[in-house]
């Protein structure tokens, strides 16, 4: 990256151009004695999101909830255009105020197969017209989703609409994930509003890959 700067700088490119550092997923990397991506804590889900505006003053650090979702919308932002049928929002304005709220929540999902289902997939006819032979599948999978405001996160496993698991945690005073308070009879109401957030972003989800 340092490079990129220096020859960008040297060319008097930099005046023109911006960098956008992120990557797609995190890694686990041995926090709770697991490896690689596909889980929902803050180690996978969270990724790193930089961006070199020339026409913005640098050094700037923000809190607010942000996605994936986001990146598409703030490159057309930062082109000059926009599409306002995407989902997401432009990051843009954060740089001008780091405090914006843009997102209540913010949402992650996963879906993985078994390895006889791949092979099914793969054969069906769907898969042999070159479709995506996603949809119906896809009800049967194992999920794993993930709904997090600036407070709490709420993770949930099973399969297709099944619920074998949920967790509850609080970040702001467990930024590490360290006490599930799903069983908190406490937080009942916080836990009713998460799952039914998450019950609708699912089926959404379903709906959307029917079509």
């Amino acid at each position: 990256m340092g490079l990129l700067l220096d020859h960008l700088e040297a060319s008097g490119l930099d005046r023109d151009t911006v960098i956008i550092f992120t990557a797609d997923h995190g890694d686990m990397m041995g926090d709770f004695g697991l490896l690689f991506k596909n889980k929902m804590y803050e180690s996978s889900v969270k990724v790193p999101f930089i961006i070199r505006h020339p026409d913005f003053t640098g050094g700037k650090r923000t809190n607010s909830l942000t996605s994936h979702l986001d990146f598409l919308p703030t490159i057309l932002d930062i082109a000059g255009t926009a599409e306002p049928s995407l989902p997401g929002s432009s990051l843009l304005p954060l740089l001008d105020d780091p405090a914006l709220a843009l997102h209540d929540a913010v949402f992650s999902e996963i879906y993985l197969f078994e390895p006889s289902d791949v092979k099914k997939i793969a054969r069906s006819e769907r898969a042999k017209r070159g479709e995506i032979a996603f949809a119906r599948e896809k009800t049967d999978m194992h999920v794993r989703l993930m709904m997090r405001n600036q407070q709490y996160k709420c993770i949930r496993r099973g399969q297709g609409l099944r619920v074998d698991e949920t967790e509850l945690y609080d970040l702001l005073n467990d930024p590490e994930e360290l006490y599930d308070l799903s069983c908190d009879s406490g937080l009942e109401p916080v836990m009713t509003a998460m799952t039914a957030k998450l019950d609708d972003f699912q089926k959404t989800q379903y709906r959307a890959l029917a079509t």
